[in-house]
């Protein structure tokens, strides 16, 4: 298998191996979600005390995780064959509403509160939005194990902020997790780098792929408080300026998005 695209750039061709594992982990979540689901949805039925409310919930989330694997699968094969990414002129705010909708469950469990602060009036972005809804999510999974493992229950926030900025849309997600070392900021978005204990460090790698080809950057942030925030920059309608992603500390961030 010969790669092409963004991946060819950045993983050697003997990181295929790795970048299936990384796959394979990626899908783990949502699967594993989608057979709990419908394992919790069969004794449900086996109970004989039918509740509409609670078994549509049941297969809302199955849904949405099947939505979220299947998402996973079409953003790592555009990359790998080097697939154009589909254009468009979308809004935002039903994307990072989307994202936020697939999180929710995730979030519920983990007792994590998501403020969701999107300026009133945003102009429509220009990419593929099942991308960026891709990006969004693996932020937000990502911010959400963060919280659930540096905070203590009834204190994990999340921030998702979105606002314009001359040509350019900003999205941000910020949380009051553990943070990056200072010193591991620039690798974060390196292919199998991972700070997690069992990571297998292909999410923001990929994400920052998706972003460049679809015009746009991110960028990872040390808050000056507590945290991270991962700030997601596209072109706006009828603009394109692409840029390399980078890691800077929060001191020289727009006051919007800082920690407070």
């Amino acid at each position: 298998m010969t790669l092409r695209g963004p991946l060819a750039d950045f993983l050697p061709q003997s990181g295929i191996a790795e970048l299936a594992g990384s796959l394979a982990h990626e899908l783990n979540q949502p699967l594993t979600a989608i057979t709990s689901n419908a394992q919790a949805a069969r004794e449900f039925l086996a109970s004989n005390t039918f509740n509409q409310e609670l078994l549509s919930e049941i297969l809302d989330d199955m849904i949405n995780d099947a939505s979220r694997a299947s998402d996973i699968v079409r953003g790592v094969r555009a990359l790998v064959l080097g697939e154009a990414p589909r254009m468009v002129s979308f809004s935002i705010a039903d994307v990072v509403d989307q994202a936020l909708d697939l999180a929710r469950p995730n979030a519920k469990a983990r007792g994590v509160i998501i403020h969701r602060e999107l300026a009133d009036v945003l102009p429509r972005a220009v990419g593929d939005p099942v991308e960026i809804r891709l990006v969004l999510l693996n932020l937000l999974v990502n911010a959400l194990d963060a919280v659930a493992a540096g905070r203590p229950s009834g204190d994990r926030l999340i921030w998702v902020r979105a606002r314009a900025d001359g040509n350019t849309i900003r999205m941000a997600m910020q949380d009051n997790g553990g943070g990056v070392a200072p010193d591991d900021l620039d690798k974060i978005f390196r292919p199998f780098y991972s700070s997690k204990p069992k990571g297998m460090g292909l999410g923001l790698s990929l994400c920052r792929a998706l972003m460049e080809r679809n015009g746009g950057h991110i960028e990872a942030i040390s808050n000056s408080g507590e945290g991270m925030t991962f700030e997601c920059v596209l072109p706006r309608e009828a603009e394109a300026h692409p840029r390399a992603s980078v890691g800077r500390t929060v001191d020289s961030y727009p006051a919007v998005f800082r920690w407070r």
